[in-house]
């Protein structure tokens, strides 16, 4: 990785290094583990931490990936913000992860869900729907529709790429929606609107 470049800590299993497992159900110790990487039979410890290295090999922690992101002084929960979601009837399948946003704290919720065919997004619907079952910090604060969603080759679902896209409209070609507490609704994420947010001027 280039200076600077946040990565992915992996670490090499070997025979004299063996990785013993967690207790409990075997298909918990497997999720840690990342086959494939450089040859076809190396294995790789994930310890779900994102450090970056300066010029002179010094590591630096940036992130924790992982089923939880902290908003507002609180950890969110991403699969009990899903469960909520996908109780929603036009909604099939439900994404949530954490993003950052200039000049706060922690990472404000975000939601990439599909539509179930032949539904609309109901924007009125939804906010009501988060607002009776989330706690106010949980709420998602940001929407975005995709056609499909990607899953790894473990079949769980792929936050990475959606974290580094965040909410910018300027690269997003999918619709975006954003939380709106005077409308009482989820409501098209304009450009102007963006600005608002990464400015400040959008009290989240």
């Amino acid at each position: 990785m280039p200076p600077g470049e946040p990565g992915l800590l992996l670490s090499r299993v070997l025979g004299r290094h063996p990785f013993l497992g967690y207790r409990g159900p075997r298909e918990l110790s497997e999720r840690k583990l990342v086959r494939k990487v450089r040859r076809p039979d190396d294995v790789y410890y994930n310890s779900g931490d994102v450090l970056s290295m300066d010029i002179e090999g010094f590591l630096y922690f940036r992130d924790r990936l992982g089923d939880t992101f902290r908003w507002k002084g609180e950890n969110v929960s991403t699969r009990e913000v899903e469960g909520v979601l996908s109780l929603m009837d036009f909604l099939q399948e439900v994404n949530v992860y954490g993003v950052p946003v200039p000049g706060y704290e922690g990472k404000v919720g975000m939601a990439t869900v599909q539509l179930v065919p032949g539904q609309a997004f109901d924007g009125q619907r939804l906010y009501q729907h988060v607002r009776t079952w989330l706690p106010a910090y949980a709420v998602p604060h940001f929407i975005r529709i995709q056609d499909t969603l990607e899953i790894t080759r473990t079949f769980k679902l792929v936050k990475s790429h959606l974290v580094r896209e965040g909410f910018n409209v300027g690269v997003i070609a999918d619709s975006l929606f954003v939380l709106d507490n005077q409308a009482q609704a989820f409501r098209p994420l304009t450009q102007e609107i963006y600005q608002a947010v990464c400015k400040g001027t959008w009290r989240l």
